[in-house]
């Protein structure tokens, strides 16, 4: 089994980490156009060990970063690709703004006004907030849908409850996912697109065996057919079930509780 995680979003996180570095670099190298490092605790380093300080420091935030995501993917595989985003986010959001402030530099005069400076820190800021907020939604979502697979497993919630109440995630009220989840299983309402996410966050993750699956799919999907008067496709399970024919070909029995996040399957999210 695939047992890197997030192994895009690392490479991606630590790309850009090495872009936002080289062009501090070469900024801090035309220190005559008034350009400074901003992050206060980088600048310390910068001011008290050099160039070799720096860098370390910034080794330091990647391997942070990329072993908090670690750690938090284990258990929660979403959230630890929600973190990864955010920080490549916030990376990008830096670097972009370093090559814009390169390429004016490059120019024949280069002069930023105060106010000027003000609202390109507040853009920034705007930005890192949007971000963050989009994230945190994220995480919640994921962990609600989680908990009410947990729930319609156990009998507590039908499938028609559990998606009403996965519909009242703020990442479902603003209207985007819906979107997205309409690409994914075209023809079904809104409702009844979230009743299959909950049908395959159960059959993937709260089975060990194909057998399993198939009996957990077939309940469910039967329950959908009953409560919508329509079909449940099949064509997002079937991934599922290849991956558990896989592991038992293998000899590899898959944990219900401790899947390894770098089993998800392909869909974006």
């Amino acid at each position: 089994m695939n047992m890197i995680l997030h192994p895009r979003k690392q490479l991606l996180f630590a790309l850009l980490s090495f872009a936002d570095l080289s062009w501090t670099w070469w900024l801090l190298d035309h220190a005559e156009s008034g350009i400074y490092e901003s992050n206060p605790i980088a600048n310390w380093w910068l001011q008290q060990h050099g160039w070799l300080g720096l860098i370390g420091f910034k080794i330091a935030i990647v391997c942070l970063v990329l072993t908090l995501a670690l750690v938090i993917s284990r258990r929660h595989p979403r959230a630890g690709g929600a973190v990864l985003g955010f920080g490549c986010a916030v990376l990008l959001t830096v670097v972009v703004y370093s090559v814009s402030l390169s390429t004016a530099i490059g120019g024949d005069s280069f002069t930023v006004s105060d106010a000027e400076e003000q609202e390109i820190q507040h853009a920034l800021q705007e930005s890192n907030q949007k971000a963050a907020v989009e994230t945190a939604r994220k995480v919640a979502y994921w962990r609600e849908l989680d908990r009410l697979s947990k729930e319609v497993m156990a009998g507590h919630y039908t499938l028609q409850e559990a998606a009403m109440r996965l519909e009242m995630t703020e990442r479902v009220q603003d209207g985007t996912w819906q979107k997205k989840l309409a690409s994914l299983y075209p023809g079904l309402s809104p409702q009844q697109c979230l009743a299959m996410e909950i049908v395959r966050r159960s059959v993937k993750f709260r089975c060990s065996k194909l057998s399993e699956a198939h009996r957990v799919a077939c309940g469910l999907e039967r329950e959908f057919q009953q409560t919508y008067g329509v079909v449940a496709p099949r064509e997002q399970l079937l991934p599922i079930f290849q991956e558990f024919q896989r592991a038992e070909e293998a000899g590899i029995v898959l944990s219900s509780e401790d899947r390894l996040p770098g089993q998800e399957s392909a869909l974006v999210y």
